[in-house]
């Protein structure tokens, strides 16, 4: 299984596995873990520390018993971890790790990334203002965040089934671990291969908590890369029919539209965000500050890039900002419609300007 998903060519993965295998897989997986309310692989995780250590120790008191040596029980014990770690990597190959050889989403949307300028980065981030400006929340209205998701996630099924072929289930339910527990990792939301269960920390404030649970739904649906996922939940999200939805879009794109680029730009558009985008990137802040771990951050950012990479994805950690690019390619060829750009109050920079010393 490992060799076969290594070696095969894309296209036949794609066939085979993406849109033969997967989708059945994916709709016997989530016909159970999807109805349970509780996040079913954080109680494993959390429960094997003390489990597995627990059941060793029994086994070498029924061998010691039995009079068996310890040399043999050692290697014994060995081969049964050996085992549990190659029947793991198959487990995780068929559920998950095969789509990370399929063919690139820009191939399958034929997405003409190339022609992608920061003119255009620039026109679409104006658009996002627009949309945050047009769809924030008023004052003192409730926010209903299972409604908000639910368009999200209706989107993101149909374009599954116009897109990949397949028609996917969806989850009952969106898991939330112990609030903090994943913040404190730097991390807002993820998705466990085995289960396919989508989990996304309680303590972010609602308007990134739909965003991210529309990421992390993505990945339910078979989109593994980060790039990949982002793509979907950001046309998922501002085709829904819901303004919380689209305002909660909107609101979490903003965080790559804000990221390099002209430093002019990006301070016009910070300056530009309405009050209620502003207090909730602040209350972001204030959840970062609270429950995020430095040294465990920086941890877990490590091992996912590394784990990416192992995965075939040559970007790493930075292949989520490349979801931002794609969107814009999206746009620019009809798969969505936007607002016109928001006319920001400061001067704008020249768009007929040729690039710095030209």
């Amino acid at each position: 299984m490992i060799l076969l998903s290594v070696t095969l060519p894309a296209a036949w993965i794609e066939a085979a596995y993406s849109r033969g295998i997967f989708p059945w897989l994916q709709s016997a997986v989530v016909s159970v873990t999807g109805w349970v309310p509780w996040p079913l692989t954080f109680t494993v995780l959390a429960l094997l520390p003390i489990v597995w250590p627990i059941l060793g120790w029994l086994r070498w008191r029924r061998g010691r018993r039995l009079q068996i040596g310890r040399l043999r029980l050692l290697v014994a014990g060995s081969m049964r971890v050996l085992r549990v770690l190659l029947y793991t990597g198959a487990a995780f190959l068929l559920m998950w790790g095969a789509g990370y050889r399929r063919l690139p989403i820009e191939e399958r949307w034929q997405l003409r990334t190339r022609e992608v300028q920061d003119e255009h980065v620039y026109d679409v981030s104006r658009r996002l203002l627009a949309i945050l400006h047009r769809d924030a929340p008023a004052d003192g209205v409730a926010l209903d965040e299972a409604r908000a998701y639910a368009a999200i996630a209706a989107q993101e099924r149909q374009i599954v089934a116009e897109l990949e072929g397949w028609t996917p289930l969806l989850p009952a339910h969106i898991k939330h671990p112990p609030a903090g527990v994943l913040l404190a990792m730097g991390v807002y939301g993820v998705c466990y291969p085995f289960t396919l269960e989508a989990n996304v920390d309680p303590a972010l404030p609602v308007p990134f908590r739909v965003a991210i649970s529309g990421h992390e739904l993505a990945h339910v649906l078979g989109y593994c890369g980060e790039a990949d996922a982002n793509l979907v939940s950001f046309v998922a999200g501002l085709r829904a029919d819901d303004a919380l939805a689209r305002y909660c879009t909107a609101l979490s794109m903003m965080r790559y539209a804000l990221l390099g680029g002209d430093v002019l730009q990006q301070a016009a558009l910070r300056k530009s965000l309405p009050r209620r985008a502003q207090d909730d990137f602040v209350a972001l802040a204030k959840a970062n500050g609270v429950y995020r771990i430095t040294a465990a951050a920086r941890l877990q950012s490590s091992l996912n890039d590394a784990y990416l990479k192992s995965q075939g994805v040559a970007l790493g950690t930075a292949d989520y900002e490349r979801g931002f690019r794609l969107f814009v390619a999206a746009f620019r060829q009809g798969m969505l419609t936007l607002p016109a750009p928001f006319r920001l109050p400061a001067r704008e920079p020249s768009q007929k300007a040729g690039p710095a010393g030209k």
